[in-house]
């Protein structure tokens, strides 16, 4: 009997393409076919819900199940991709990784692992994702027997592997494979927008000559190398109604605004905190987290200025309190007579912008009042900073 080999692998091979093919066309084709669809109805009324279903094997993968896993992982893809398009028309869109008892799972399973992962524990969720007031769009959940759970990316700080007008080599990814691996300090992107934003903005540092690999230490003390990743130590910043109220003050709220007891008078039953109160602690964070507390960063004291904040508050500022700021070095950037230091500034957005070489669009000019005095305000800033500065 003659053995034909080539002949068994062609076999094989449409083989795996059919059982390939089938498998895309159920999960994959059939999820695409069937949006496509109710899309239109949906753009129409200004209104939509879908729920698209994917598996752990397609978000982990799974021995044995490429084709599987491909085509699940490919329906997750396609419901981040509509979740963007379909955000104009009130559309919202999901991913659900249900683990569910089923024929297959009755196979790998104990009886009574199978009786703990009814499809009744998947239904309240899909039932929730698809309610009018549900206005969560673009996210994967795993779910199974009264369990769930969300999932995001998360990427590491990365590490800059060249410098400008310099090849990249292998061996430049293997000196960084520590930073590049490192998750101590992640961000977790959520759209393609802002994981580029952030990849220009290296390569724009690159080209302008700022690359890490070319860093040096100035004559000011100042270390990029050593001082970026480095934790700032914790610190304290403890106020009464008295700091609130002298803060209120220093800004400008005076006795002839209508609403000036709620910022001036502690008994008032409305008496609360300004927002931007969160830049006194920050001073305080400055002067005994970094100034001569992080290695790399020997600066003046004198020559800092807090340039920027981003403040988020979560709930309202308690009129009294003691306050724990922790900061990290997320970059240095090199301004030629000086250096912009930016502490924790991963708030989805750019860290550094080219100034446009025009004329201003606009210039104004405007008088504070007799109760925001430029000297008022620094001597405010020194009383409420002094007794944790000398702590």
């Amino acid at each position: 009997m003659k053995f034909d080999g080539g002949k068994q692998v062609k076999l094989s091979i449409i083989s795996f393409m059919v059982q390939r093919n089938l498998i895309h066309r159920v999960h994959l084709r059939g999820s695409f076919q069937v949006t496509r669809a109710a899309w239109p109805h949906m753009k129409k009324n200004k209104y939509g819900r879908i729920i698209m279903v994917t598996s752990a094997a397609g978000i982990y993968g799974n021995f044995g199940q490429a084709n599987y896993s491909a085509a699940k992982l490919g329906v997750h893809g396609m419901a981040n991709t509509l979740a963007i398009e379909g955000k104009k028309d009130n559309i919202k869109v999901n991913t659900v990784a249900p683990m569910a008892g089923s024929r297959m799972t009755e196979t790998v399973m104990p009886p009574d692992v199978v009786q703990t992962l009814k499809p009744e524990y998947v239904a309240p969720l899909v039932l929730y994702l698809t309610h009018d007031s549900c206005e969560e769009s673009g996210s994967l959940f795993e779910v199974g027997g009264g369990w769930i759970g969300k999932l995001r990316w998360k990427r590491t700080i990365d590490a800059t592997c060249r410098t400008k007008d310099k090849p990249m080599t292998p061996e430049d990814v293997r000196e960084n494979w520590d930073k590049i691996t490192d998750f101590t300090d992640a961000t977790h992107p959520t759209t393609s927008t802002e994981s580029t934003a952030h990849m220009l903005s290296v390569i724009q540092n690159i080209e302008k000559g700022g690359s890490k690999k070319q860093r040096s230490t100035s004559s000011r003390g100042i270390d990029p190398d050593q001082a970026i990743n480095q934790k700032m130590k914790p610190t304290t910043f403890t106020f009464t109604k008295k700091e609130v109220i002298l803060y209120a003050l220093g800004i400008g709220v005076s006795t002839q605004q209508e609403d000036y007891l709620k910022f001036l008078f502690e008994l008032s039953d409305d008496f609360c905190v300004i927002p931007s109160f969160a830049v006194v602690p920050a001073f305080s964070a400055m002067g005994d987290g970094l100034i001569g507390g992080v290695p790399g960063l020997n600066v003046d004291p004198t020559k800092i200025l807090h340039g920027e904040q981003y403040t988020e508050l979560y709930k309202p500022f308690p009129t009294s309190g003691t306050l724990t700021s922790r900061g990290t070095i997320v970059d240095v950037l090199d301004k030629g007579s000086g250096a912009v230091i930016l502490m924790d500034g991963r708030f989805k957005a750019r860290n550094t912008a080219n100034p446009p070489s025009r004329a201003p669009d606009a210039s104004m000019s405007e008088k504070t009042s007799i109760d925001q005095v430029g000297s008022k305000l620094e001597i405010l800033l020194i009383h409420l900073l002094e007794p944790q500065m000398l702590a």
